[in-house]
């Protein structure tokens, strides 16, 4: 995939121009720092778009536009992926006292249906990945996210993950925040996503989502190998993640 790109700063959002195949595409960073986004009605077309994708099982309202920035990728005005970045700090406590690092959490990753397998989700990770670094660099600076067994696409959207470099893993109930005020949990007790797949037994945490997390200097710094069985193991891991978020859910409600 040939493409050419060129950076438009403006004054709450930075757009980049992407042209290929003959079609040019708008990679979009609304800065939530520059209160880029006004309204939930100004978002509408483009989530609406995205609670098909989620099944109506999301919930937009303004606050979310306060403390995360939004990155689209547009053909014309259709949307052609998008996703969310809420900045948190980690804090890890240890032997030598408390240590932070900042972090910067994936949500609502989604591409339509019309435009999947196409790359179009790593393009804007890139994206996104790469804006967050010229702003804060390397150091001491993390990504994360976390699998849904609700998004069908995960199983294809685990192997692009991992070989971006997203390898550590862990169950959650709901998202990798969870680990944010006990980072050193998570350094100790993660273990390699593609273990967790093919072995039962492998992975600490509690509820039926899986935290991942990369270091920003190891974000597709080199070519991670994928084993041959990554998809069906995945698909098989989301079998898991809805066993486990029943028990977790069924546990713990009322």
């Amino acid at each position: 995939m040939r493409l050419l790109w060129i950076l438009l700063e403006m004054t709450n959002c930075a757009i980049r121009m992407l042209r290929n195949g003959g079609i040019e595409y708008r990679c979009v960073k609304l800065d939530c720092n520059r209160s880029a986004v006004q309204s939930v009605k100004q978002m509408k077309p483009h989530l609406e778009t995205i609670d098909k994708i989620f099944k109506g099982n999301v919930l937009f309202n303004y606050s979310t536009y306060n403390n995360t920035h939004i990155f689209m990728l547009l053909n014309g005005t259709e949307l052609v992926a998008y996703l969310e970045l809420k900045p948190t700090i980690l804090v890890e406590r240890g032997w030598r006292g408390k240590r932070t690092y900042k972090n910067f959490t994936f949500y609502m990753v989604c591409v339509p249906e019309k435009y999947r397998r196409k790359g179009f989700c790593k393009i804007l990770m890139d994206f996104a990945v790469k804006s967050t670094i010229s702003e804060n660099g390397t150091k001491d600076v993390f990504f994360s996210m976390h699998l849904n067994s609700e998004d069908l696409s995960a199983p294809v959207s685990a192997k692009t993950y991992y070989q971006l470099g997203f390898r550590r893993a862990m169950w959650a109930r709901y998202s990798f925040e969870e680990y944010i005020h006990s980072f050193e949990n998570f350094r100790k007790n993660s273990v390699d996503l593609y273990e967790l797949m093919k072995d039962e037994t492998k992975g600490s945490g509690t509820g039926g989502m899986v935290a991942l997390c990369c270091e920003a200097k190891d974000y597709a710094s080199k070519k991670w190998p994928v084993p041959e069985n990554f998809y069906e193991l995945g698909r098989s891991l989301m079998t898991r993640m809805d066993a486990r978020r029943r028990t977790y859910d069924s546990t713990f409600s009322g």
